[in-house]
């Protein structure tokens, strides 16, 4: 059967296809605007409001979390920026409690020296006690160079001025100036191996964890060195477990009172240099290990 179809009907169907088409492009362009329009209103209210967040932070107020919802790329920014807002709050927690321990470890030998040289204008004070205000000078001394060894770490990123040094002779030449300040017995053990740092710095690392050993020491300090691995050992008490791991943090306090800042300079100043500081309680006593990452 052949059907044959006016030329009137065609132009019509034509017409109606061409309509539908039309309106269809035109729902598909609306309907695309409109939903590139929410989300770009969604996308800018986030920004705004992570925008917000993040401004409070110049305002010191560090304790607020940054929270955003979804799983996009600002959601992502959002967690970063947390992230170091967490990091900016420790730092700012750890630096209030050095400036308060600080200033504590200030106040006492200066309240020492204070009252003997009031009693010295009274003439109340005997000629032997000026020993007890010198020993106050140099420990107010020793805890302002620990300060300015804390504020040198800040200045040891150019590796232009490293060199290899070898590590046996400055340990010998500590040990020497260290020998009659005690009756504790040093043992070395040193083969040849250098380090790529600053001699001035690794003297600090090693002065600070031999006064540290000569401090806990019952009878015996071992310093040894082998294929870069530097131990001291002493045979002094165990560190508690507790706290042996927070040992290198400013004025953590311990069982036994406080650190200061002198083995918290000392992991900083290794990391400076690529060296690994661990301690560990071996039976019996306690070991400080040093060696290349």
């Amino acid at each position: 059967t052949i059907v044959f179809t006016g030329d009137e009907y065609l132009s019509v169907t034509n017409t109606r296809f061409s309509a539908i088409a039309l309106i269809s492009l035109i729902s598909i362009i609306l309907l695309g605007n409109i939903t590139i329009l929410l989300w770009s209103r969604i996308t800018v209210d986030r920004v705004r409001r992570l925008q917000d967040e993040v401004s409070l932070l110049t305002k010191n107020n560090y304790h607020v979390p940054i929270v955003m919802e979804g799983a996009d790329e600002i959601t992502d920014l959002a967690i970063t920026i947390d992230k170091m807002r967490r990091e900016i709050e420790s730092s700012e927690k750890i630096k209030q409690e050095m400036i308060q321990n600080i200033s504590h470890d200030f106040k006492t030998p200066i309240a020492v020296i204070r009252s003997y040289a009031e009693a010295i204008l009274d003439g109340i004070s005997e000629p032997d006690e000026a020993g007890i205000v010198i020993k106050q000078a140099d420990l107010l001394n020793q805890k302002v160079k620990q300060l300015l060894e804390l504020n040198k770490l800040e200045y040891l990123s150019d590796p232009s001025h490293f060199e290899t040094i070898k590590i046996k002779d400055l340990i010998k030449s500590i040990v020497d100036q260290q020998k009659y300040r005690s009756h504790i017995q040093i043992k070395l053990d040193l083969d040849d191996s250098t380090y790529y740092a600053t001699k001035e710095n690794l003297l600090t690392i090693f002065n600070n964890i031999l006064d540290n050993a000569l401090r806990y020491a019952n009878s015996e300090i071992k310093i040894t060195l082998k294929q870069k691995r530097l131990t001291f050992y002493n045979d002094g008490e165990p560190i508690s477990e507790k706290f042996i791991d927070q040992l290198f943090k400013p004025y953590e306090k311990g069982d036994k009172g406080q650190f200061g800042l002198g083995m918290s300079i000392v992991q900083k100043t290794c990391e400076h240099f690529n060296l690994n500081l661990s301690v560990r309680n071996v039976n019996p006593g306690v070991e400080f290990m040093i060696e290349p990452l």
